[in-house]
């Protein structure tokens, strides 16, 4: 159900609801991914924890509007191509030239974006302030995990093997 508002109270949520969407954008390249979608909380407390002024919101929106119309032909040849390399797979005969080559192809697409979130990762920093470069870092090492483990022993990273459960 959509409730619409109307006057200056529409006008106050939207003037607040733009920045939050920034800042979601913003989370998702410096290492959030689509969890940070459930966590709205977080996206407050980050923009209030690195002081990010008005400007630099507007700033960080462009760019990243700028990245997503950089990376969207990226990205749906990357689907073509992982649809191509399944129904490779999936024919009677797979031809192992045909697959690797769709591998080799993947991955160049996926190495080209890699490159353009790291530039723009790099793009975003240089914005901040020295100081809020240094509040990113330090919510970067006190953080909780963003995603859930899939598999492996609990405690894997303290020196236990990775592998399957047993």
């Amino acid at each position: 159900m959509a409730v619409r508002m109307h006057g200056e109270e529409g006008e106050a949520m939207r003037g607040k609801m733009i920045p939050i969407l920034g800042l979601v954008l913003l989370l998702l390249t410096w290492g959030g991914g689509a969890i940070w979608a459930q966590r709205p909380a977080e996206l407050l407390r980050l923009r209030e924890q690195l002081g990010l002024t008005p400007e630099q919101v507007a700033r960080i929106q462009e760019r990243l509007r700028a990245h997503r119309n950089e990376v969207f032909p990226l990205q749906q040849e990357l689907r073509a191509k992982t649809h191509e390399l399944r129904n490779a797979l999936d024919a009677p005969q797979p031809d192992a030239t045909t697959i690797g080559q769709l591998l080799l192809e993947r991955r160049a697409l996926q190495r080209q974006l890699q490159e353009k979130r790291q530039k723009l990762r790099a793009d975003l920093e240089a914005m901040l302030t020295p100081e809020q470069k240094q509040r990113l870092a330090e919510w970067r090492q006190t953080r909780p995990p963003l995603r859930p483990r899939r598999w492996g022993p609990a405690g894997a990273q303290f020196g236990r093997p990775l592998g399957p459960p047993r």
